[in-house]
């Protein structure tokens, strides 16, 4: 139970890390494309593990989330 635990702190730690470590920037650009919390998270895990620029990996989350595809696939996946 208490190494649940540690491991638990430990992955928010990081989370928290993470978090810290994005700009002003950053934000401004995850606002404006209305990204949510876990789109921020696989923007900063697909620029760590593909070492591509934070800048880049934002932006075009940004701009697949103003195409069609992303709409349908919000359509797709909406609650009745």
């Amino acid at each position: 139970m208490l190494s649940l635990q540690n491991e638990l702190h430990e992955k928010q730690e990081k989370m928290l890390n993470k978090l810290k470590s994005l700009s002003v920037d950053h934000l401004i650009v995850a606002k404006r494309a209305r990204m949510t919390m876990r789109e921020i998270f696989n923007c900063l895990e697909i620029s760590e593990k593909q070492s591509l620029s934070l800048d880049f990996v934002f932006s075009e989350m940004e701009a697949f989330k103003q195409t069609m595809a992303h709409l349908l696939y919000k359509e797709d996946f909406a609650v009745a």
